[in-house]
């Protein structure tokens, strides 16, 4: 029988688990899965960043090179588990029933996959989610965010920091780290995307891969469509 083991709440808008026995082959498999593609595919934004590629649809043609989701049958294997110990939050409003329909059916999904290796980190960042923070890339997609650690060999994890967004001088407060290894999920929303910041600090040693999912709203999804941002 699989087993997982069950979620914990860091903090509001944070849960985490972790695949155990069975499914740590999932994740193996899953690795072999996207490797390939980050070897032909994986782009960096910049200097300092992580390699990266695309998976399903995207609001942007700009970021990597995006793959169609129906390659790979271990990665929507290892979504579906994940989601199964991890469960999205219910619907708010009963309109958004359908929402919760299309992520268990991976409609719209969105998978980036990042390789991480020495000197290379995420800068610590908040998600905005208001018209009055003038970002309306961060509004084409759906609330919940989730992720998975594929492979952790190094000395940095995922971590999050109370406070504002990346430029403000206020005092970091609380200060979460995940207790990362092979197949570590996670779950954000609310709190933990838009009052958190969230990064990795630049690995010393090692490297570190993962997958991060989201879904990208109808409405923007077909205008990607339409542009031409579709996978392929």
């Amino acid at each position: 029988m699989i087993a997982s083991t069950p979620s914990a709440l860091f903090f509001s808008g944070l849960r985490i688990g972790q695949l155990e026995k069975e499914e740590l082959e999932l994740v193996d498999a899953c690795l072999a899965e996207v490797l390939p593609l980050l070897e032909k595919h994986g782009k960096r934004s910049q200097p300092g960043r992580s390699e990266m590629v695309e998976i399903g649809h995207s609001s942007s043609s700009k970021k990597a090179v995006i793959v169609d989701v129906d390659r790979c049958p271990c990665t929507q294997a290892l979504i579906a588990e994940t989601m199964r110990i991890l469960p999205p939050p219910p619907p708010l409003l009963r309109e958004e029933e359908e929402q919760e329909k299309e992520m268990t059916k991976m409609m719209n999904l969105n998978v980036i996959v990042r390789r991480y290796r020495r000197g290379e980190g995420l800068v610590f960042h908040v998600d905005y989610h208001d018209k009055a923070s003038n970002a309306a890339k961060y509004h084409v997609y759906e609330e919940p965010v989730y992720g998975c650690v594929l492979e952790n060999t190094s000395d940095s994890a995922l971590m999050f920091k109370r406070g504002g967004g990346s430029s403000s001088r206020r005092a970091m407060t609380t200060t979460v780290q995940l207790p990362e290894r092979k197949g570590t999920v996670f779950l954000q929303t609310g709190d933990a995307r838009f009052l958190y910041q969230h990064g990795l600090l630049p690995l010393e040693t090692g490297k570190r891969v993962s997958l991060t999912w989201r879904w990208v709203k109808t409405t923007a999804a077909a205008m990607a469509v339409a542009c031409g941002h579709c996978s392929s």
